[in-house]
């Protein structure tokens, strides 16, 4: 779906602007949440989006403000709920589907 492409772009232009270099958000990955609402035609929702950098920058204060930033843009993709933003540290291995896994470190595999 184009709108979840271009969703990405927004809230990776938005960052950009706030941050500049200092903190690098990639990916974005949009996703549709089924369980949120069924409705494929109208689904809630979900970016998920990894940084590398500072992430005490991004605390509650920012995150409940920068929920208000792409709105406008969710609705004009058709949208009037609020965008779900879900900040991953890249430090983690994401693999987008809600869940995070911390990487091991020294562990065996066999």
């Amino acid at each position: 779906m184009k709108w979840k492409s271009k969703y990405a772009a927004i809230i990776k232009n938005l960052l950009a602007k706030r941050f500049g270099d200092e903190i690098v958000f990639d990916p974005i990955v949009v996703k549709a949440d089924p369980l949120v609402c069924p409705d494929p035609d109208l689904p809630e929702m979900i970016a998920y989006i990894a940084y590398a950098g500072d992430g005490s920058k991004l605390d509650s204060d920012f995150r409940f403000e920068f929920t208000e930033e792409p709105w406008p843009h969710a609705i004009e993709l058709g949208f009037s709920s609020v965008p779900v933003q879900a900040f991953v540290s890249k430090s983690n291995r994401v693999d987008f589907s809600g869940q995070t896994q911390s990487r091991g470190v020294g562990v065996k595999r066999g």
